[in-house]
């Protein structure tokens, strides 16, 4: 287990409602506002499991509300006894501290750019290391489970369909490639394409697999009091 150091809450919540992907309506505890808020949804994905009315919420107040029509944002959702990250744009954040410690990093050393394009798509991460050997590096959060199983994506992913195919076509030119999965589920211990929801990414992912397409399912905890994400190891792959 390592554990980082990582962001605190500003408030807590009560959520009422997803008008749309990207927005939801959250009730402030202890604020000044007098009824609900909106705020901003990072993770384009469905969240069945997680965005239900009364739910309890942490939100984090927006950096820059000057430019935004929201002034706030939703960084995790309560599950049972655990706190579950919805924020999408933390995913790069938590994916260059895996790779700057030497107890998460499956792959050594490496110099990192970010957003490399490839294609039509951006990857993560280009890594290169001292010898001139380079990885390329694709993100995903995971924030589904059905017992025991963490499942991924939750929606249908033209997106994540596309980076796979890069990530495939990268590895049959010679080049390495990966994925990181992360999951913020802490009851996992599998992890697996969901297959029943997008079956297309499933196979590319049992392809990209076969291809040598490194895939790395990370178990992370947020726990947000502390203001610390632990790693708590690589889940098992499984592929159907």
């Amino acid at each position: 287990m390592v554990k980082f150091p990582f962001i605190l809450p500003d408030a807590t919540g009560v959520f009422l409602e997803r008008p749309n992907r990207f927005l939801a309506r959250v009730k402030i505890r202890g604020g000044k506002e007098k009824g609900p808020v909106e705020v901003h949804v990072h993770d384009p994905g469905r969240l069945p499991d997680l965005l239900i009315p009364e739910r309890e919420v942490l939100l984090r107040r927006a950096r820059n509300p000057r430019l935004r029509k929201t002034a706030w944002d939703l960084i995790a959702v309560r599950k049972n006894d655990h706190w579950v990250l919805v924020h999408s744009g933390l995913h790069r954040q938590i994916a260059e501290m895996l790779l700057a410690h030497s107890l998460t990093n499956p792959f050594g050393p490496a110099e990192r750019l970010a957003e490399p394009r490839r294609g039509r798509h951006r990857l993560d991460f280009l890594l290169t290391a001292e010898t001139g050997s380079r990885i390329w590096l694709e993100v995903k959060g995971c924030t589904l489970a059905r017992g025991d199983l963490a499942l991924f994506p939750d929606a249908p992913t033209a997106r994540g369909a596309g980076h796979l195919r890069e990530l495939i076509s990268l590895k049959e030119e010679g080049e390495g490639a990966a994925v990181f999965f992360l999951v913020f589920r802490p009851e996992a211990r599998r992890f697996a394409p969901y297959r029943e929801v997008d079956p297309h990414f499933a196979d590319l992912l049992k392809e990209a697999v076969s291809c040598g397409v490194g895939v790395y399912p990370f178990l992370l905890e947020y726990q947000p009091h502390e203001g610390i994400l632990l790693y708590r190891g690589l889940l098992p792959l499984v592929l159907c």
